[in-house]
């Protein structure tokens, strides 16, 4: 999945972009946590589908939440997601979102 998502964002503009997010995610996450993270990227975004911000969090929504309906893997359902759980729901999102960016990551990163 993570193969096909860079693949997508790398044939649209602003791809520069969404590899510099990539790069500075995890340490976004570690300093402030995955909810508040994830509420600037979705300021930042704007709802707006084009922009780097909202590609990223399009990105982790699908794999976050990937064992619901892919009508359900939104980023308005990953933060719902995130408020909702409780504290072990949080943290495991977290890892997987940790480990998740790092595919993508090495993927940005070997497509350039």
């Amino acid at each position: 999945m993570a193969w096909q998502q860079v693949e997508h964002a790398a044939q649209t503009n602003g791809f520069e972009e969404y590899k510099q997010l990539l790069q500075g995610l995890p340490v976004t996450i570690h300093t402030a946590g995955l909810g508040q993270t994830v509420a600037f990227y979705l300021a930042k975004g704007e709802n707006k589908p084009d922009k780097p911000h909202t590609k990223v969090l399009d990105h982790l929504a699908a794999w976050l939440l990937r064992d619901r309906p892919e009508a359900e893997r939104t980023r308005g359902n990953l933060m719902q997601a995130i408020h909702d759980g409780n504290s072990h729901t949080y943290r495991r999102l977290t890892a997987e979102a940790l480990a998740y960016l790092a595919w993508l990551k090495r993927f940005a990163a070997a497509h350039a």
